[in-house]
């Protein structure tokens, strides 16, 4: 909701979504960056291998975001991702800040 009122347009897709999929959904969307968000710590491997694959695999900033992003900014940054704030306020003013200025939001 935070993100709609900011006037970005969302896409969401399910709790358990593959990352794999998420790079599909994106595809299709046409959307400027992703955004992920968790408030449980992540299974294995997903911010070893699963993260760092999405980052790679897509052409747009990726962002997580929930209790999860603070529990684990260290291994979301090596991944090449951005963590977000721990409010969604501030989530919010750093995926507007790191989008492209000039481009529609999505």
């Amino acid at each position: 909701l935070e993100a709609q009122d900011a006037g970005l347009r969302t896409v969401l897709l399910g709790a358990d979504t593959p990352l794999d999929d998420v790079a599909i959904a994106l595809q299709r969307s046409g959307c400027d960056a992703v955004v992920l968000a968790s408030s449980v710590d992540p299974p294995e491997g997903l911010l070893d291998r699963e993260l760092p694959r999405l980052v790679r695999l897509v052409s747009v900033p990726v962002f997580v975001g929930g209790g999860a992003a603070l529990r684990h900014r260290a291994a979301i940054t090596a991944a090449g991702a951005t963590a977000l704030g721990a409010t969604p306020e501030e989530g919010v003013r750093l995926i507007t800040t790191a989008l492209t200025p000039g481009k529609p939001r999505t």
